[in-house]
């Protein structure tokens, strides 16, 4: 491959990651003002700090606001309340059971 061959690769990795990135901002954006439709202040405030403290859960959190909103179940705004409610339902894990069986 010639010099220029190259170039023109990294010009349009570059472009593609470019689009790639401004698409996700694109995407947080409409999330985050859906999510004042949906919220209340204190709540949309825990959301952001959820978001930097565990983004995979702020992601399920939204997620699922948004849908149960579409859908018509939720009715008014979430209050922070319901939102630490919602939260420890998901981040709640299971005890392990052991059983020991004895022969």
């Amino acid at each position: 491959m010639g010099e220029e061959e190259l170039e023109e690769l990294r010009n349009k990795k570059i472009k593609e990651r470019l689009l790639q990135y401004q698409q996700a901002r694109e995407i947080e954006l409409k999330k985050k003002i859906a999510l004042r439709y949906v919220v209340d202040g204190d709540a949309y405030e825990r959301l952001m700090n959820v978001r930097l403290a565990n983004p995979v859960l702020y992601d399920q959190v939204v997620t699922m606001l948004l849908y149960l909103q579409q859908n018509g179940q939720i009715k008014g705004k979430v209050s922070d309340a319901q939102l630490k409610e919602i939260l420890a339902k998901l981040t709640a894990r299971k005890e392990p059971e052991i059983e020991i069986k004895r022969k």
